[in-house]
């Protein structure tokens, strides 16, 4: 009897350490789950590599910028901020204003670290009127009391010429509402539209599709704005890199959208570059590019 009671007590014993044992393994394999992150591939996390002085903005940028056109969760924007993107694109019509409340809600606790550009569409018939309450707009939903850059948004000939915009970015940023001025474009004609930004000198900083394959002119266009001090920030690459020559992805080196993305850091002298993020995996994927035009 003695006999089989001791058999029992090991059996049971030996089981429940097992037991134990799977249960701290079980353990140890969340825990290492857990501590890689949302978006996380496995490894320590790349962080961006390179940081460009916008300009003459003085302004310190990370060469891949957050472009916030969809992006409507402030977890994936703050998961880039932690990964060292700071430049965040946003726009008062993108997503119906919620990509500015996306960005506010993590502009709120961590604005010292980023540099935000919003953009509101004006045209010749925009008055001073209408430039300060869209800022104002804008700054509601971005829980902040002033923007780094303020764009015209897709900017177009009247918009350019109209001095009632500009009577108001001075007004703004006389008022510590705004820092910069800016205007975006994606063509058509932007090296012509560009070069009159240019030779004005009354804005600080372009934001334009590089598209060199489109329009050949861009690539000089860009470097008589660098020359001016005008800080210059790329989007929509993709669609011109489709048409150019990327040795990283004919032979094999770099999958597609991370050559296109390198092959634009290296050939725009860009001093940051947009890529549409919307998911974290993302962000782990294209930070890759990060460092590609010191190389």
């Amino acid at each position: 009897m003695r006999s089989r009671r001791s058999r029992t007590a090991r059996t049971l014993f030996a089981t429940l350490l097992l037991g134990l044992l799977i249960a701290g393994l079980v353990g140890f394999s969340h825990a290492q789950s857990s501590a890689a992150g949302p978006g996380a591939t496995g490894g320590a996390k790349l962080r961006v590599r390179q940081y460009n002085t916008l300009g003459d903005t003085g302004l310190r940028v990370s060469d891949i910028g957050f472009g916030a056109g969809g992006t409507t969760d402030p977890a994936l924007i703050e998961y880039a901020l932690d990964l060292g993107i700071n430049y965040f694109d946003t726009a008062a019509n993108y997503a119906g204003g919620q990509s500015e409340v996306a960005v506010g809600q993590v502009a709120a606790r961590r604005r010292d670290e980023m540099i935000i550009c919003t953009k509101l569409i004006m045209d010749g018939e925009t008055t001073q009127e209408d430039v300060v309450a869209g800022l104002e707009a804008s700054l509601e939903r971005l829980q902040t009391d002033y923007v780094d850059i303020y764009m015209i948004h897709g900017g177009n000939r009247t918009a350019i010429d109209n001095p009632q915009i500009y009577e108001a970015f001075d007004r703004l940023k006389q008022a510590g509402k705004i820092r910069f001025t800016g205007v975006s474009t994606h063509g058509p004609n932007i090296a012509s539209e560009m070069r009159s930004v240019i030779a004005e000198g009354k804005l600080d900083v372009i934001l334009c599709s590089f598209d060199p394959v489109g329009d050949p002119e861009i690539p000089a266009m860009l470097r008589e704005a660098a020359a001016q001090g005008i800080g210059l920030v790329g989007m929509k690459v993709f669609p011109s890199a489709r048409e150019a020559s990327l040795p990283e992805f004919e032979s094999g080196a770099q999958p597609f959208h991370l050559a296109a993305l390198r092959w634009a850091l290296q050939e725009s002298g860009m001093h940051t570059v947009l890529v549409s993020l919307n998911m974290m995996d993302q962000v782990d994927e294209y930070i890759v590019a990060s460092g590609a035009a010191a190389e």
